[in-house]
């Protein structure tokens, strides 16, 4: 990718980023670690909401 396609780096470091993010805050949700207040149900599914898949080329 880095040869042929630089152009899509910077699109694929972001997709690859706000997914990162998104996927570690639904297995927060999804363990249960809601008991101890790191992120309850209505907060993960708001950083779903407020973190979309970034715009690709």
């Amino acid at each position: 990718m880095h040869e042929e396609y630089p152009h899509l780096l910077p699109a694929w470091y972001a997709f690859r980023d706000v997914r990162a993010r998104r996927r570690a805050v639904e297995w927060l949700v999804d363990n249960s670690l809601v008991d101890n207040s790191l992120v309850d149900d209505e907060t993960g599914e708001r950083f779903v909401t407020e973190h979309p898949d970034p715009d690709l080329p």
